[in-house]
């Protein structure tokens, strides 16, 4: 079996998202969890990723939701833009 792997700086482009976000929403339960490929590195496994984008995507409020909140609860200015190709 294959798995197919993103590395942050993956992420970085897939979510537009800062890792610092990510790891805050990490933190809050509401980003998948990477897994650990070797001392010092990590991978997120692209079904995870791919299902968290579909979820953002199909969910009622996707243009204003806590998707526009720091996991800490702070509100930002910022959109998130999912970028699924």
């Amino acid at each position: 079996m294959s798995l197919k792997l993103y590395s942050e700086k993956d992420l970085d482009h897939i979510t537009t998202l800062s890792r610092v976000t990510r790891w805050r929403l990490r933190r809050a339960g509401k980003f998948p969890k990477p897994i650990h490929i070797s001392n010092g590195r990590i991978g997120y496994v692209a079904e995870d990723i791919d299902h968290w984008i579909s979820e953002k995507r199909n969910s009622p409020d996707s243009n204003n939701s806590s998707s526009d909140k720091v996991a800490s609860g702070e509100k930002t200015h910022h959109h998130i833009v999912l970028r699924t190709s």
